[in-house]
């Protein structure tokens, strides 16, 4: 009766903790999803030659998803600083994992201050939706070339 009693005590336990521990888990977020840039501003060093930018999808990995980038400009002017750059993110259905674009950095060799490029998502598709805040960041390029890199200097 006892090995009864002690089995049917063990049940009971390990069923209030499943259950304890499925309500205290979050739920999956469901739906298509938000993007933005995972920072809002970005670095670079001229001389690097190329700038990586991150995009994540959050709150949602439902269907197949896109979202339109794109550089536009900030201090820094387009084919002198960088070269622009557009294109589209694709994810698919369950998919909320990260992706990349580079916007190329070309490294003149004008004594110069940081300057800057504003990056843009835009054009959801799938249902999903931008972050606000996130939609928009900043790209600055650190001078290597006798500019102390800060903004300050022009």
């Amino acid at each position: 009766m006892k090995r009864l009693a002690l089995n049917d005590f063990v049940r009971r336990l390990l069923s209030l903790a499943l259950f304890t521990l499925l309500m205290s888990s979050p739920a999956a977020a469901s739906g298509p999803g938000e993007f933005e840039f995972d920072e809002d501003s970005f670095e670079v060093i001229e001389e690097a030659g190329i700038a990586v930018i991150t995009v994540e999808r959050k709150s949602g990995e439902d269907g197949v998803v896109t979202v339109d980038y794109q550089t536009t400009t900030g201090t820094a002017t387009a084919d002198v600083d960088y070269v622009s750059v557009s294109g589209t993110l694709t994810w698919a259905n369950d998919d909320g994992g990260d992706r990349i674009f580079t916007v190329p950095i070309l490294d003149d060799s004008e004594a110069e201050g940081a300057e800057t490029i504003q990056l843009v998502l835009s054009n959801p598709t799938g249902g999903a939706e931008l972050d606000g805040d996130g939609s928009v960041a900043v790209l600055v390029i650190r001078a290597s070339d006798g500019g102390t890199g800060d903004d300050d200097d022009d």
